[in-house]
């Protein structure tokens, strides 16, 4: 500027110095926050870039998320309470002007505003009712859309939409370009037999679920339900690559299928069901396909009169009691049937034109030809019958109910009973039931015999068919040999029962082990299978029969032999099954000890002038242990044998039961029936007396003597039976 002032001359040069050359006014610039909304803010600190959005940046666990500061807040409000006239006052009061003023100061105001703000971090599961739900997390597919539109005299009201696809579909078009479409596949259903389904497509979400309700509304199908639950029989249906089977199940099976034949099925209103999809689970094929195999269903009335037949159910929880579906016109008789024509008669080969299903087998585990597992299952195999037995204890009580006299009147009322009475009268019902069991039991039937001669003559014919299958020259025992040999083994039992480790709680394994072991020596000579292995797998097998569980490894340390204890193990084991055979698996053994408790608990509750009952329990125990080395067991039933040892013990004790006898046990009976009951009693007690008394020398001499005639072929531990036993199995596989 200099140089340009020097150019015009030197005197305006000299004025211009004196001139002030500073700038009047200076601009400052500096940026401001106040002109950006809190959105943009938070976006600038939160935002992320589009590779990191697709990348799933921002959505992960622990991510910020924006706060709206302004909660808690109102324009005015700050830490003192200040009244502004025309922000949060009105400017006039009462024709007069309102003056600011300081009310005071909020000191709660801060921490207010820290609450409110973290609980804004806290995430909070918005709750949906469970009929708004879909199938899964927020998908719309299996979500309710409502009813229908009614119209004219077309009522919806009691019609629900649910959606089974929905997708979002791009099209390429040449002007537009890429252009979204929405596609909604929809049913609907009044859930009493009325279903149908459409499609809609549309811009918008909305559109498309609105058109497909709309034509799922027009396109209504009739679905008839045997008997308003369930299918009328099997069916097998295909569309293009979907295949569905599907069974008829009982009522309260439930729905076991894929969640859109589920779906299908809750709004038709089919409530049993099991269905298997095979191929492709396309939504559209699986309900068209479903829906197909429900028109194509037959009516029993149909398949009669078409096939002259009659249509018979067999349920197996009725008991397969036939049950009429429908009758024929013109039935075909029985003869005249052809002989391979025997697929026409089952309904579902009729309909699938005699084809099957092909199921996998089920694969088996691998321990399941482990000898373990199969003495798992032989232990297991008593429960498989509890079902049946534990259906036939209802029945019997239900008879009895039915054969009072009583019945079906309204009883009338009785006092509170006490908790005593209670007891008593449940024990002396289960007592009554065990009586009923026994009646229709084994142990009645085929092992309860006339007399003591028919039994000596079955245990005759074993000695001498033993001698005669030898054919040898040689000192054989003798019956009345064998019977002492026998009652020694009966007297090991208890010994070895009373010395087991750990003690046997259960007193009826005792009981179950002498019978098993007087029932195999009933039809086999102890020559032919030495007692001495016989009466330790009769405590085993007892053990496991009345549920005192223990291991063989267990078992054997309770045995002093200088034998191996693994080939002590191996021996009882392989003779168990023999021994089950030689009882033809009739293992249920009816104990006199229950009755005994029960006769006990019915005087404890009908005598009350007895002042100690329990002093009843130690002859009677007494007498039982005694009663089990004998043939009684074989002669009468549990309960005569009870109330023998209760008889005999009242003697011992010199307690007077002639008023329970006449007016409780015996009030029932005829002067014949009476007289039947002492002769039992005197027979009973007779044999009890005339048990023999062993000696040890002789029973020393007959051991020696069945050692020189005992069959080594049926030693357990022999090799002869060792090939035996394996080549006998060899051949069962």
């Amino acid at each position: 500027m200099i140089n340009l002032l020097t150019k015009l001359g030197p005197s305006l040069a000299k004025k211009s110095l004196k001139l002030n050359l500073m700038p009047k006014s200076v601009v400052l610039t500096q940026i401001e926050h106040f002109n950006y909304r809190a959105d943009d803010l938070w976006k600038s600190v939160l935002s992320v870039s589009s590779q990191g959005s697709k990348k799933g940046r921002g959505k992960r666990r622990g991510g910020s998320k924006a706060k709206d500061l302004n909660l808690g807040q109102n324009i005015g409000d700050g830490k003192l309470k200040i009244e502004w006239p025309g922000l949060n006052v009105d400017i006039m009061n009462r024709q007069q002007v309102t003056k600011m003023k300081i009310i005071g100061e909020d000191t709660e105001r801060e921490k207010r505003l820290v609450e409110i703000r973290n609980k804004m971090d806290k995430f909070r599961r918005i709750s949906i009712a469970p009929h708004e739900r879909g199938f899964t997390g927020s998908s719309l597919n299996g979500k309710s859309i409502g009813q229908p539109i009614s119209y004219d005299d077309v009522d919806f009201s009691k019609f629900d939409s649910r959606i089974l696809e929905y997708k979002t579909m791009i099209a390429h078009k040449s002007i537009l370009g890429k252009k979204k479409t929405a596609s909604c596949f929809a049913v609907t259903g009044n859930f009493d037999g009325i279903i149908g389904y459409g499609l809609g497509k549309g811009s918008t979400a909305s559109g498309a679920i609105k058109m497909s309700k709309s034509r799922a509304s027009q396109r209504l199908l009739y679905i008839d339900r045997c008997e308003g639950r369930t299918l009328y029989h099997d069916f097998y249906e295909e569309y293009y690559f979907t295949k569905i089977y599907a069974e008829r199940k009982p009522k309260g099976y439930g729905l076991r299928c894929h969640r859109i034949i589920k779906l299908l099925c809750e709004l038709i209103g089919i409530k049993d069901l099991y269905a298997k999809i095979e191929g492709s689970r396309n939504p559209k094929n699986i309900t068209k396909a479903f829906l197909s195999g429900l028109l194509n269903q037959r009516k029993y009335a149909d398949i009669a009169k078409e096939k002259n037949l009659h249509v018979v159910e067999f349920k197996p929880e009725m008991n397969y009691f036939p049950l009429v579906l429908a009758q024929a016109e013109n039935p075909i008789e029985e003869n005249n049937l052809q002989a391979n024509d025997k697929y026409q008669r089952n309904i579902n080969l009729y309909l699938f034109e005699n084809r099957n299903r092909l199921e996998k087998k089920e694969k088996m585990p691998f321990y399941y030809n482990y000898p373990s597992y199969k003495h798992y299952c032989m232990l297991r195999d008593r429960e498989s019958e509890q079902r049946k037995a534990r259906i036939e204890r209802h029945r019997i009580l239900s008879d009895e109910r039915l054969l009072e006299h009583n019945y079906p009147k309204k009883p009338k009322p009785k006092a509170e009973a006490s908790n005593l009475e209670v007891y008593f009268r449940e024990f002396i019902i289960f007592l009554a039931l065990i009586v009923q069991m026994f009646n229709s039991s084994t142990q009645k039937s085929n092992w309860l015999f006339k007399d003591a001669a028919q039994l000596a003559e079955l245990r005759r014919k074993a000695n001498s068919d033993y001698i005669k299958r030898q054919n040898v020259d040689r000192n054989f025992l003798t019956y009345e040999e064998e019977k002492i040999i026998l009652l020694h083994y009966e007297y090991l039992i208890k010994q070895f029962c009373a010395h087991f480790q750990p003690p046997l709680t259960i007193i009826a394994v005792v009981g179950t082990s002498i019978a098993y072991f007087k029932r195999f020596y009933l039809r086999n000579s102890c020559m032919e299978y030495h007692p001495k292995d016989i009466f330790l797998i009769c405590i085993y097998l007892a053990c496991k029969i009345e549920e005192f569980n223990i291991s063989i490894h267990q078992f054997i340390q309770n045995i002093k032999s200088n034998e191996q204890k693994e080939e002590l193990a191996n021996a009882i084991l392989n003779l168990e099954l023999l021994l089950m055979e030689k009882l033809d698996f009739e293992l249920r053994i009816h104990n006199f000890y229950r009755p005994f408790e029960g006769f006990l608990l019915d005087v404890k509750t009908r005598c009350p002038e007895i002042p100690n009952v329990e002093i009843l329990r130690t002859f009677g125990m007494e007498f039982l242990d005694k009663i089990l080395n004998t043939d009684a067991f074989f002669l009468y039933p549990p309960s005569q044998i009870a109330l023998t040892a209760i008889v005999y013990s009242s003697s011992k004790n010199k307690i007077d039961l002639d008023r329970y006898c006449q007016s409780v046990l015996l009030s029932a009976m005829n002067n014949d029936e009476i007289k039947h009951v002492c002769k039992i009693i005197k027979n009973i007690n007779r044999l009890h007396k005339e048990i023999p008394v062993l000696n040890q020398d002789e029973i020393n001499r007959i051991e020696k003597k069945l050692m020189n005639c005992y069959s080594v072929e049926n030693d357990p531990r022999s090799k002869s039976f060792k090939e035996l036993n394996l080549r006998s199995l060899n051949e069962d596989d």
